[in-house]
Order: structure tokens, then C-alpha cells, then sequence
């Protein structure tokens, strides 16, 4: 795990169907699956794993599962399921999770020694996710930095921004790459990602 990186592929929200089936297959991915609202059962390769509102199941590429309603449950069960690529780094360099477009592009100057990029406002929507986290090094005028760019109209116009999908997050837990702290990270963008925090930001 020490040189595993990380990059969310999909998000799909699913719910159980008229039989209380929610999906049934092979897994060809990572997948986190979050629980919203309702109980159910996930069965991974034959094995029963309970299932409740707001808590997190993983699925190993390769698993067969079937998750359905649990029939004690009086409404239906509601989850999303969050696909990640992962993959491993030839040198250990700690972990990353790296979200958005042109990864490959972007990924020298994030992973190992990388530093980060700064990009001119006028480049900022080629490489904006349709999702976007948002945190800020205040010191060094990186405080003003932020403000000058969340005012600006080349922010503004971002889908993301557009859409209400603008979440701040806690840069002393992000600014970490251990293990423990990628756990917490991926949590905590899991929760965002899926409505549990309602509240919108820098719109």
C-alpha cells in the first residue's frame, strides 16, 4: 500500500428494484459501495455482509457479489457506487488520490517529488473535474491567491461551480499520504461526493 495511487473513475447511484435485487455481477473494478439509506445484504463470493445507512463496502476486482434489500427492510435500499482505479508506482513516494482530467498530464507534478502545477486562469476549465475539492495554503499570499481566483469569472463559469459541486476539505488532513490518513481522505470524499454534507461552497 505504501506506493499505491488512486483516481476515482465513476459514480453511479442505484437502487433496489421492485424484487429488492440492486445489482448482481462480476466486479471488474475497485468499488467502494455507500450505503445512503434502507438495509440490505451484500454477498461477496458466496459470503453475507449486512449492510446499513452510511456505511461503506469494499469489493476486490474479480468478486462476484449480489446486494439486495434485506426483507426485514420496509423501504428500499439506495446506495452509490464509486469505481477506482488504483495502481502501483514503480518507486515508494507515499500515496495520492487524484481526481479530475488530463491525469497523466498532471500526475509528475503531484506524485513522487511533485510539487503541484499552477495553471493560468485561462487553462483552469481544461483540467477542472466535473467534482471539484477545494483547499487553501493561506500563508505566502496564498489566502489572497485563493480569493482573487474563487472572484474570478473563469471560476465562475466552471461546470462544477455551476452545478453546486464545489467542496472545501481540511488541508491538514489532505496535506498527509500515509496510509491511515488515505483512508480517512477517501472517507471523507466519499461522504462529500455523495450528499451527506448538503452545504455548497465557494458557488
Amino acid at each position: 500500500m505504501e506506493d499505491t495511487q488512486y483516481a476515482l473513475q465513476s459514480i453511479r447511484k442505484r437502487r433496489s428494484g421492485p424484487s429488492g435485487e440492486l445489482f448482481s455481477g462480476f466486479m471488474e473494478t475497485h468499488t467502494l459501495w455507500f450505503v445512503v439509506s434502507g438495509s440490505g445484504d451484500l454477498y461477496l463470493d458466496g459470503a453475507r455482509h449486512p449492510l446499513k445507512a452510511k456505511t461503506v463496502a469494499y469489493c476486490p476486482p474479480g468478486a462476484i457479489i449480489d446486494i439486495r434489500l434485506a426483507p426485514e427492510s420496509a423501504a428500499g435500499l439506495e446506495v452509490y457506487e464509486l469505481q477506482v482505479q488504483v495502481w502501483e508506482l514503480e518507486e515508494r513516494s507515499g500515496n495520492r488520490i487524484l481526481f479530475g482530467k488530463r491525469l497523466e498530464e498532471l500526475a509528475p507534478h503531484i506524485l513522487n517529488e511533485g510539487v503541484g502545477l499552477e495553471l493560468p486562469l485561462d487553462k483552469l476549465a481544461e483540467y477542472a473535474a466535473d467534482y471539484i475539492f477545494v483547499s487553501v495554503w493561506e500563508e505566502n499570499g496564498g489566502a489572497e491567491f485563493a480569493r482573487n481566483v474563487l472572484a474570478s469569472r473563469e471560476w465562475k463559469e466552471l461546470p462544477a461551480v455551476r452545478n453546486g459541486r464545489i467542496y472545501p476539505i481540511d488541508l491538514e488532513l489532505f496535506k498527509h499520504n500515509d496510509p491511515i490518513a488515505i483512508e480517512q481522505q477517501l472517507m471523507v470524499q466519499t461522504e462529500l461526493l455523495t450528499k451527506v454534507h448538503k452545504k455548497t461552497y465557494y458557488r
